[in-house]
């Protein structure tokens, strides 16, 4: 299982008071908002940076949430009844939720893809103890409402990254297998015929990683964790590697400053590549969240510090904006969210969520605005799951 959530309760206090200590000499900004639209029907969680994508904004532009993990307990655990095949579909129109087919098999860490077709790819992914399915790969067809199986891939895969090349292919890399160890394999999903292909494979083994097109196609790999789920001492990555599809080979980039695990990245309209918060290695605290962001420069192979967050966040919810910023929303237990400017390389806090959304989906719609749904909070000695949905309007 790709998560930390069994010291997840020992994180409300420590990533609280960490959030509260990474202050900003940038005053908080009024500018953006959240307003709340209709709850999911059910709570879910599945998203959040490093751990897959559970959602995806349809050609239609509505937004399809499939899969997730919902936990009745009142704690997070590996009960495989925790984990969900259900799907459903918002209408940023009415601002509401239907039903959508489910899944053929439970999926939590899995990636939700949208092809070039309009169709969406759901690969890998896990379904609690003794019901890992993540070899298994299936389609969703909007038009029919129909999810069917595909090929399988050659490995399981849960917390794997997975980018569309310029072919319209699919490049799924790292994860964990299904022993649970980090995976260096990568394989390409090719939607004409349905099948998986074997590609290179890293030079590091690596999952919870973030994968970023770059502006001429290639792909960054950065961070993630080397070592199995629960192992100690965890082996958090800075190295970074960068996959060439002309060439059908990785080669290795420069380190990052900081070793992160469950960040986000995001390639901006200068063509940097930003990288954000994460899970970072300290092993005097192994529920540290780091504040800091870097930019990676494709040209130079180089990275230079930027401005840090406000807050320390993993888990997060990350999206580009229409105007060439970047929102960064939740994680860490934060319902803050802040808005990175690239002119000025710096971070300001801008409109507060209404709830905390940890491991949201987190989609941008067609108007410009950002939908977040779903996600868990902690509290006290209580783990809850969230059916909580709200947009966010960007400033002015």
């Amino acid at each position: 299982m790709t998560r930390r959530r069994h010291r997840a309760l020992a994180m409300v206090a420590a990533l609280t008071l960490f959030g509260l200590a990474c202050s900003s000499s940038t005053a908080a900004s009024t500018a953006g908002r959240w307003t709340a639209v209709s709850s999911l029907s059910a709570p879910r969680e599945g998203g959040g940076t490093g751990l897959g994508n559970a959602a995806v904004r349809l050609a239609d532009g509505t937004v399809l949430f499939a899969g997730g993990y919902h936990s009745l307990s009142g704690k997070f655990t590996q009960d495989p009844s925790f984990f969900l095949r259900s799907a459903e579909i918002f209408n940023p129109s009415s601002g509401t939720w239907k039903r959508a087919p489910a899944m053929n098999q439970p999926r939590f860490a899995a990636d939700l893809v949208l092809l070039p077709s309009g169709k969406v790819l759901a690969g890998g992914g896990t379904a609690g103890d003794n019901a890992v399915i993540t070899p298994s790969a299936e389609i969703y067809d909007p038009h029919a409402g129909t999810w069917s199986f595909v090929d399988e891939m050659s490995t399981c895969r849960v917390s794997a990254s997975a980018s569309v090349l310029a072919s319209g292919d699919v490049l799924v890399a790292g994860g964990t297998g299904c022993d649970g160890k980090a995976l260096a394999s990568a394989e390409i999903f090719h939607p004409a015929t349905g099948s998986w292909s074997r590609a290179a494979s890293m030079s590091q083994a690596r999952w919870g990683h973030s994968a970023t097109t770059l502006a001429d196609g290639r792909i960054l790999v950065t961070g993630g964790r080397a070592t199995p789920v629960g192992m100690q001492p965890e082996r958090v990555l800075a190295s970074a590697e960068i996959y060439d599809p002309a060439r059908e080979a990785w080669s290795t980039a420069a380190s990052m400053h900081v070793g992160r695990v469950l960040h986000a990245s995001v390639r901006l309209s200068s063509g940097l590549v930003l990288v954000a918060g994460g899970h970072i290695q300290d092993p005097s605290d192994l529920h540290a969240a780091t504040a800091a962001a870097e930019l990676y420069d494709p040209r130079t192979d180089s990275w230079s510090a930027t401005t840090s967050m406000n807050a320390g966040r993993e888990e997060g919810g990350a999206v580009l904006l229409d105007d060439g910023t970047f929102l960064m929303a939740g994680g860490g237990q934060q319902a803050s969210a802040e808005i990175y400017h690239p002119s000025t390389r710096t971070w300001t806090l801008t409109g507060a969520m209404r709830t905390i959304h940890d491991d949201p989906a987190l989609v941008k719609l067609g108007d410009g605005t950002v939908l977040i749904a779903g996600g868990f909070t902690l509290g006290g000695t209580s783990y809850h799951n969230t059916a909580t949905a709200e947009v966010f309007h960007p400033p002015s």
